[in-house]
């Protein structure tokens, strides 16, 4: 089983299948939220209230799944709301994907519909814009 990204800062979803943490960096209304281990049926619904949670103050909010070890169908509706919801508030929704998670946003098309970023850092650069960089890290 894989350590958790930092036990302090964090809260077990779904009985430690996903651990995530929520992060304020600097500017106002900029939440990170980071995302490790399994996005499945389990776990999908606890994350999708984090992310509401969220969206109720964000204006930036990115979604770290560069940790997350497998993302199924249950994850891929909890993004598509997260987009929906995010649009309504003119909150700016960014994703930060490995290519685990890259892959599957590929095959069903969402790669294309949603902002997903190489890095952390990158979703962070441009705030106010849809433009992230390449989503590959190369």
């Amino acid at each position: 089983m894989r350590e958790p990204m930092n036990p302090g800062a964090q809260s077990p979803i779904g009985e430690s299948l996903l651990w995530s943490r929520i992060l304020r960096p600097g500017a106002a209304g900029t939440v990170v939220v980071g995302v490790q281990g399994e996005v499945d049926a389990l776990t999908a619904p606890r994350l999708a209230v984090t992310l509401t949670e969220q969206l109720a103050t964000a204006t930036l909010l990115v979604v770290d799944l560069s940790q997350v070890d497998f993302f199924g169908a249950a994850g891929l509706g909890v993004l598509v709301s997260a987009a929906a919801r995010a649009a309504e508030r003119a909150v700016t929704l960014r994703l930060v994907a490995g290519t685990r998670v890259r892959r599957v946003l590929s095959l069903v098309g969402l790669e294309e519909k949603l902002t997903v970023c190489a890095t952390v850092a990158a979703a962070l650069a441009h705030p106010h814009t849809s433009y992230c960089g390449s989503p590959d890290p190369e």
